[in-house]
């Protein structure tokens, strides 16, 4: 039998949170923090959209081919190594080797395939791709207070009642 809801709609639904900290994070940050998030989204997205070769290595270069069109290149030169550095730390890639040198390469993980499908669900001009996470954001909360409201009231007849 399978769920109406899977567990991986959760995962995404919690990524959309950590989405939703770094933009505000990025919006109250200096430019250039600004750019490195606006361009780890950009490649996330991509990945999520075009990268077919999941297990395949991506260098700094190959990251470069794929978001340039939308950023300029003199802003892109002193930010790549940090995009693929930040995006191991956020847990959204891993290193190809022991060492952690971004230069050999990342793969981009289970997790950053997921936050790329946020960002491209959020970022897209549907009505439902766009707000599905913010409802059921809301629905879980409103699930868990009527939960322990109902608890609560079961506990307070259990005690004062019988």
């Amino acid at each position: 039998m399978e769920l109406p809801i899977q567990l991986k709609f959760f995962k995404k639904l919690e990524l959309y949170q950590e989405l939703l900290s770094e933009d505000k994070k990025a919006r109250n940050a200096e430019d250039s923090r600004r750019q490195i998030w606006n361009m780890e989204k950009a490649f996330l997205e991509f990945a999520d959209k075009e990268h077919h070769h999941r297990g395949s290595i991506l260098k700094n270069t190959d990251i470069q081919n794929r978001i340039e069109s939308r950023f300029k290149k003199g802003d892109m030169d002193n930010e790549l190594a940090h995009i693929s550095e930040n995006l191991v730390t956020r847990g959204f890639a891993e290193y190809t080797s022991s060492n952690s040198d971004p230069n050999e390469g990342i793969y981009i993980t289970r997790e950053g395939f997921l936050m790329g499908g946020v960002i491209s669900d959020v970022d897209s001009g549907h009505f439902w791709n766009k707000n599905k996470y913010y409802l059921f954001y809301w629905l879980v909360w409103l699930t868990v207070i009527t939960g322990a409201f109902t608890v609560l009231i079961n506990f307070i007849k259990l005690v004062f009642v019988d």
